[in-house]
Parts: C-alpha cells; sequence; structure tokens
C-alpha cells in the first residue's frame, strides 16, 4: 500500500525487531562491484581531483611491448624499431535513485521521520548496487578477450565464435587447474580471480572442499585463484552448462565519481547537495541532491500545510581494465564448462 498508510497511528500494534524485519530489507549480492572495488585506490590515486566536471572526459595510456630485432651475434652497428604507446578514453556512466518525503510525514506514523527517510535511503542505496551490478556483468561480457596466445590451448578447446575457453564435461573435477592451466597459457602466471556462476560455484566449491572425502582429492587445485560466486545470469552460449570470468588480480577495477559541489556539502536556496559513505561498506561515497516545495499531504501521508522533499542519489563511475596494444586483447577471459 502507497504513503505509509499501512503505518500510520490508527490502531494500536507490535513493533517487531530489526532481525525479524529484516527479509524486507535483504541486499542482492553485488560480487562484481566488490571485487572492483578491491583496486580502486591502487588503479588509479587521487582521481577526484582531476575529474573536476561532470562532462570532462578522461583518458589512460600505456606504454607498448614493443618488438626488438633478434640476431645470433653481437653487433657495433646494430639497429632496431622505435617504441609506441596507447592511449584510450574511459566510459563514465551515471545511475541514479530519486525518492519522496515530507516534513510532517513522520507525525502520523508509527514509524519517526529518521526512521522512514533512513529507510527510503537504504533502499535508494541497495537499487544502485543492482544498478551497477547489472551494468558490470554485462561489461564482463563485453570487454572478454577475443584473442588467445594459441588457437587450440591444451587441456580446453578455444571458442572462437563465442570467445570463450570450454572445459570438457568429463574434465568437471578438474575444472579449477584448466582454468589456471588456460591462464598460464595466456602468459598470466599471477592470481585469478574468477567471477562464477551459481552453477559453476556450486560444481567447484563441492570438488575442491571434499578434501579426503573424495576418491581423488582434489583441493590442490584451490591455490592461485579465489573464485567469487555471482546470481547474475553470465550469459551460457548453447552447448554450455556453467561459465565465469578469469581475471588477472590487479588488472580490473572501478573508479566512482561525485561532483564538487556534493564533495563540499554545498547549500543554496532550496537546493542542496550532500554525500554519504555506502552504509553498506563497499567504500562508495554516493552523491545526494534534495530540494524542497510547499505542498498540501493532508489526504495521503502528511499534513494540510506541509514541505515535500524531494530526493537523488547518484554516483557516476567507470569500469577499468588493464590496456593493451592488440586489439580486442584483454586480461578478461570467459570460460565454461560443457553441457
Amino acid at each position: 500500500m502507497a504513503n505509509y498508510t499501512a503505518t500510520q497511528l490508527l490502531n494500536a500494534r507490535f513493533r517487531f525487531n530489526e532481525m525479524f524485519k529484516r527479509p524486507e530489507m535483504r541486499p542482492k549480492p553485488n560480487p562484481v562491484l566488490s571485487l572492483a572495488m578491491r583496486e580502486t585506490n591502487m588503479l588509479v590515486p587521487a582521481f577526484e581531483s582531476i575529474k573536476n566536471s561532470d562532462s570532462r572526459t578522461k583518458k589512460t595510456h600505456i606504454l607498448n611491448r614493443a618488438s626488438t630485432t633478434s640476431g645470433t651475434a653481437r653487433s657495433h652497428s646494430h639497429t632496431g624499431s622505435v617504441g609506441d604507446s596507447s592511449i584510450a578514453t574511459l566510459t563514465w556512466v551515471t545511475r541514479s535513485r530519486a525518492f519522496k518525503m515530507s516534513a510532517k510525514m513522520g507525525d502520523r506514523n508509527e514509524e519517526s521521520w529518521a526512521e522512514l527517510f533512513a529507510n527510503r535511503l537504504l533502499t535508494a542505496i541497495m537499487d544502485l548496487h543492482e544498478d551497477i551490478e547489472t551494468y558490470a556483468v554485462a561489461w564482463l561480457n563485453t570487454n572478454k578477450s577475443q584473442v588467445v596466445q594459441s588457437a587450440t590451448p591444451k587441456n580446453v578447446t578455444w571458442d572462437g565464435t563465442e570467445y570463450l575457453a570450454k572445459v570438457a564435461k568429463a574434465d568437471q573435477d578438474w575444472f579449477t587447474m584448466y582454468a589456471k592451466s588456460f591462464m598460464a597459457q595466456q602468459h598470466y602466471g599471477w592470481g585469478l580471480d574468477c567471477v562464477a556462476d551459481a552453477r559453476l560455484y556450486a560444481l567447484v566449491e563441492q570438488a575442491l572442499n571434499q578434501g579426503g572425502g573424495n576418491s581423488t582429492n582434489l583441493g590442490f587445485q584451490a591455490g592461485g585463484i579465489e573464485y567469487v560466486p555471482s546470481i547474475d545470469d553470465l550469459t551460457n552460449p548453447t552447448g554450455v552448462e556453467a561459465s565465469a570470468y578469469l581475471i588477472p588480480k590487479g588488472t580490473f577495477g572501478i573508479i566512482p565519481w561525485i561532483p564538487k559541489l556534493n564533495r563540499d556539502n554545498y547549500k543554496k536556496g532550496i537546493f542542496e547537495y550532500s554525500n554519504i559513505a555506502d552504509p553498506m561498506g563497499t567504500g562508495i561515497t554516493f552523491a545526494v541532491h534534495s530540494y524542497t516545495a510547499g505542498a498540501d499531504n493532508s489526504g495521503t501521508f502528511g499534513e494540510t500545510q506541509d514541505v515535500n522533499i524531494f530526493y537523488e542519489v547518484s554516483i557516476d563511475f567507470t569500469l577499468v581494465k588493464s590496456m593493451l596494444s592488440t586489439s580486442n586483447e584483454t586480461p578478461i577471459f570467459k570460460i565454461g564448462l560443457k553441457q
């Protein structure tokens, strides 16, 4: 029922504790967002001072790994090629969620104004988490590598149409080992993060955590890879039962940003720019904008002489990956388990 009429002061009621009310405010898991936030400060320190406008375009650059001239002997007149560099524009997106309050809406309600506001604000932030996660999962698929070091890697089959490595169903128990082997063949010899769909995560966890209960102890595979379970659909192509994204640690992240006025907590007339640290612990700071307007809310949730307060919670962000000079090559690889 809208406008909080269900909790207006009409009848005496019991109030339940916070744990009892928790199912209504349960957050959807957002593992890709959490994974990306781990690397933010190391990726681009002090980015807020660089991007000082909503519309200012930002770029990133690398020095390419240039070819060198092969030889079989020393020479006093050796030559060689000059190196090169690459530059790319960061793609910034904005996500926002809006809601309305009134100055007197708590006067006729069993819940105080502060409790009503906290509920609406938390809901907006939870919804923003889901918006970012949805974007991030789609971004991983768009930004997966289309380039491999060899079109015939060992232990897996490379699908050059769907751009993923496929592990045979018969090798299901060895999925983790084959995933690490495939990435080693791409010359990524350090730790991996693996964003796995619900089916793959369950199968891998079963294989890795049975210990001596397995006819063959498979737990040794676990080192060097960290599985991150996702409940989102990672888009399995035909013939693939479950899938995941393999990401070398330190090569993927998110850069969040809010405008300067929000950082400065600016207020002018009926307009206010402020910010709030994410109460869900991601480390993101969200922009909060509000303005007021007089209203007669006597027929709904407030009073005749009332004030409506309109809120918007927002965030700008860009997802980033390590740059590579080869076209369509990225450090992010998709891998799947055949049916």
